[in-house]
């Protein structure tokens, strides 16, 4: 993190910040925002960040907790769905400009991701996950800079990404029209997600695929692989602040060469068999088909 970035979140962080109702004198701000960056980008225990930051144990636990709650009610301040349709306009261009063979009308790309957690008390075999340790599941839509445009946190490991998403407060939205979709934009996900005219999913590998099938599931692949990038940029660096950083520092060279080359796996295809999908969505990706094999 650059120094400007960090000036800027503390001055974001400040009205925020309360001033101790005893007589104690409260740590700096500044001292609990740089112990907090820290662990979120480290991961150190508690342990060891009190030793570095030369701060009392207790003290240290208290200002990471405060500190990560303020930044957690600031979440609206940088993860923003474009309700707009100028907003979503901007973001179909964004991913057009992102390839040589966009595919149009695409406002984000979705996935999930597990968390790992300690096994809890009650129904703990419901966050065991498919790599056998207990997780929850974060849903997250991110846009061709990377950026998470929403997010969306709480299921147990074992859901399945469809049940996530039948779940979400954006799956609600979108379907009762509280969040309008403009201009038949639509979002990118793998094939774990049910197609409808809200969703675009590749054609799932039945061993039968046409030519040009193969070739959207190509074009489609290249494009999603963006919300993996997203994924990785998250888990490598800032756990809460991935946003931020992305405003005030930009993005390194993520758009190389061998990001076109990439082709999703297929593991996903053969536990579909309840994903139900629907006909209008596969009308929309049969002519985005045609549309890349004319």
């Amino acid at each position: 993190m650059e120094r400007s970035t960090f000036q800027y979140l503390l001055k974001q962080v400040k009205p925020m910040w309360k001033k101790k109702a005893t007589g104690r004198i409260k740590l700096k701000l500044e001292v609990a925002l740089l112990m907090t960056i820290w662990r979120l980008a480290t991961g150190c225990s508690f342990r060891e960040l009190s030793n570095l930051f030369n701060v009392g144990r207790g003290a240290t636990f208290s200002a990471y907790l405060e500190v990560v709650k303020i930044l957690f009610n600031m979440k609206n301040k940088f993860v923003k769905w474009p309700y707009t349709e100028e907003a979503q306009q901007k973001c179909c261009e964004d991913f057009q400009n992102l390839r040589k063979n966009p595919i149009p009308f695409v406002i984000g790309c979705i996935d999930g991701c597990h968390i790992q957690i300690s096994a809890p008390k009650n129904d703990s075999i419901s966050y065991f996950n498919r790599k056998q340790v207990h997780s929850m599941v974060l849903q997250a839509v991110c846009d061709s800079n990377l950026k998470f445009i929403d997010v969306f946190f709480g299921c147990p490991g074992s859901c399945h990404d469809a049940a996530v998403w039948e779940n979400s407060p954006l799956a609600k939205d979108v379907k009762t029209g509280k969040r309008k979709l403009f201009n038949e934009s639509f979002l990118l996900g793998d094939s774990a997600y049910p197609l409808s005219k809200f969703l675009i999913v590749r054609y799932r590998d039945n061993g039968f695929l046409t030519d040009q099938q193969n070739r959207f599931n190509y074009i489609h692949s290249s494009t999603r692989v963006i919300i993996e990038q997203a994924f990785g940029r998250l888990k490598t660096m800032f756990r809460i602040l991935h946003n931020l950083i992305i405003d005030y520092e930009g993005i390194q060279d993520f758009n190389n060469d061998d990001d076109l080359n990439f082709v999703e796996p297929n593991i996903d295809d053969a536990g579909n068999k309840n994903v139900v999908d629907s006909d209008e969505g596969g009308e929309i990706r049969d002519r985005l088909a045609m549309l890349f094999c004319s």
